[in-house]
């Protein structure tokens, strides 16, 4: 009977530990998600006729290659508007070989601006400073290497480009890189939220302030919300639970 009661109140007390945690992140999608239904959703037309624009602004619209044309991603290879690279390096911690550490070795993003299309016109974005919410990597490899212990020269660029999405992650036991990708092709409906800045043109672009910074989104408006409201349920569910079942075990306790 001791036996169990103590496997229980571990049980419950690890459940309280994930319960916080997922409290601390339903929190910070209460936040998000605030965020979201406080800022005026556009079209790209009204965005443009804006003659004092708020400080921040959402869009969905069709990414188009700005005025030089598509970039290519650099690890696969593919024509895209916008992307981001990086490489982290799986080694050793010491040269006994206990365990992997990663370290990353490049954080790499295009700055070139891109066109958000929808059916009420185009507008100009700068994607300086962007991040990507949500996004699954679009290139996902990983390369096992000789460079076991961090000292040595590690490539950032994987052996060949390759348009392969197969995701290949990094076994427990095996040093090497892991290179990444994400990028947004031309085509692709996104969900922008920025802050609107006239720009030397006297058009109306959206961009990256410090209050403000630029997210894209492959993921609608409502579906981030939903997202949102989800993560909220579920952290402030489990918490109240946990602390629930181990006063129920305190007390069982007691009484015995």
């Amino acid at each position: 009977m001791d036996s169990i009661a103590a496997t229980l109140h571990l049980i419950a007390l690890a459940l309280i530990g994930l319960g916080a945690y997922l409290l601390l992140r339903a929190l910070k999608a209460r936040r998000h998600r605030i965020r979201l239904q406080n800022t005026p959703l556009l079209t790209t037309e009204e965005l443009r006729n804006l003659t004092d624009p708020p400080p921040a602004v959402e869009v969905t619209a069709t990414a188009e290659p700005g005025p030089d044309g598509p970039l290519t991603a650099p690890y696969s290879g593919t024509p895209c508007v916008w992307y981001r690279i990086e490489a982290v390096h799986h080694h050793y911690r010491t040269t006994a070989g206990d365990r992997l550490q990663p370290d990353r070795l490049l954080l790499e993003q295009s700055e070139a601006g891109f066109g958000l299309r929808d059916g009420r016109g185009s507008l100009h974005c700068v994607p300086s400073g962007a991040d990507v919410e949500d996004a699954e990597p679009h290139y996902d490899r990983f390369v096992p290497s000789a460079a076991a212990h961090g000292c040595e020269d590690v490539p950032t660029r994987p052996p060949s480009a390759t348009a392969t999405l197969d995701a290949a992650a990094p076994s427990g036991l095996t040093p090497g890189v892991t290179y990444r990708e994400w990028a947004v092709l031309p085509g692709q409906t996104l969900f922008v939220r920025g802050a609107p800045v006239r720009g030397q043109d006297g058009e109306v672009h959206l961009a990256s302030s410090p209050q403000t910074p630029l997210t894209l989104s492959t993921r609608t408006h409502r579906e981030l919300v939903r997202a949102d409201r989800n993560r909220e349920a579920l952290g402030y569910t489990v918490l109240p639970a946990a602390v629930a079942l181990l006063a129920g075990l305190l007390l069982l306790l007691e009484l015995d």
